[in-house]
């Protein structure tokens, strides 16, 4: 197995955990873990901070746990889904975290949707 095969094997796996992690809940909300790097700036830039802010459950090594309406997941998705399209040599390595944080976000709502 090459080591590009293997990253990616490793990487499904882990978007599997993260989706078997995120659980919907009896109030109808879905708890998530979200990469804490791209949280952080999905809330900095939202308009709602404050209902952001309440929806974090708990932080963890592997991001924040957070308990979202459908709406909320829908719209981190989407957030996420224009900087995982962000070029690092088209906007310059200061971005090269977020750009790798919001593709493992992408990653990890897309194994939670099809759980």
């Amino acid at each position: 197995m090459s080591r590009e095969a293997a990253l990616k094997a490793w990487a499904t796996r882990r978007a599997r955990a993260a989706a078997q992690q995120a659980q919907a809940t009896s109030d109808g909300l879905t708890e998530f873990c979200a990469p804490a790097r791209f949280w952080q700036d999905h809330m900095d830039r939202s308009d709602d901070y404050e209902a952001l802010e309440a929806a974090e459950v708990r932080a963890t090594s592997k991001g924040v746990i957070v308990r979202l309406t459908a709406e909320q997941l829908s719209e981190l998705e989407s957030d996420a889904e224009f900087y995982s399209y962000m070029g690092v040599a088209e906007y310059g390595f200061e971005y090269a975290g977020l750009i790798s944080s919001a593709k493992a976000t992408v990653k990890r709502i897309k194994a939670l949707e099809a759980a």
